[in-house]
């Protein structure tokens, strides 16, 4: 079986937390490379689209000129991205999502919170994970009928997929449930 490559996006941003999430699920063939430039983007099959501050990370993109890079390998078909708080950001500004937000929806630093989430998966039926939502976006409108919610807190869609994309507006690489990760590596290409 060849080795499949997870790229985390590493400009900016929580990616550590989701390194040792994935390095946790003891899966042998996987690599991950931590992209902060066009040579890493070039040699992934997948990616993590970390939480963080989303206008940071995108003029970070800018100044080391790997927009457009990015944008087109996130446009692959097929092409596994999980995407979680600033993240999801990213995919609505690219327009990967067609989803209305409000960044820092639920208030800023001093209103983070953690909140029981349940999810609305088949395999994780009946399953409960904690929510961390720090300086979340708050989804107002999908305008894509192929997009499913997965999840809702306080009325609010909260983890959503679509064909090979999972976005959430939570944290969940730091919640104690590997529910999401595992969801995302079934997104990878199987040999």
């Amino acid at each position: 079986m060849s080795k499949l490559v997870i790229g985390i996006l590493a400009l900016q941003g929580a990616f550590n937390a989701h390194i040792n999430k994935i390095n946790s699920l003891g899966i042998k063939n996987i690599d991950i490379i931590l992209v902060k430039n066009k040579v890493d983007l070039r040699n992934i099959n997948s990616i993590i689209l970390p939480g963080g501050e989303s206008t940071s990370i995108f003029s970070l993109l800018k100044k080391h000129n790997l927009l457009y890079e990015l944008t087109s390998k996130l446009s692959l078909p097929n092409f596994p991205i999980l995407a979680t708080c600033a993240g999801l950001i990213l995919l609505s500004k690219f327009k990967i999502l067609r989803i209305a937000i409000k960044r820092n929806g639920y208030g800023g630093q001093m209103q983070s919170m953690v909140k029981k989430i349940y999810l609305n998966i088949s395999t994780y039926d009946g399953h409960f994970m904690q929510g961390y939502f720090i300086r979340a976006p708050i989804i107002k409108k999908i305008f894509d009928e192929n997009i499913k919610v997965l999840a809702h807190s306080n009325g609010f869609p909260v983890l959503l997929k679509k064909n090979n994309i999972i976005a959430s507006t939570f944290h969940p690489e730091l919640a104690c449930s590997d529910a999401i990760h595992r969801m995302f590596i079934n997104l990878l290409p199987k040999d």
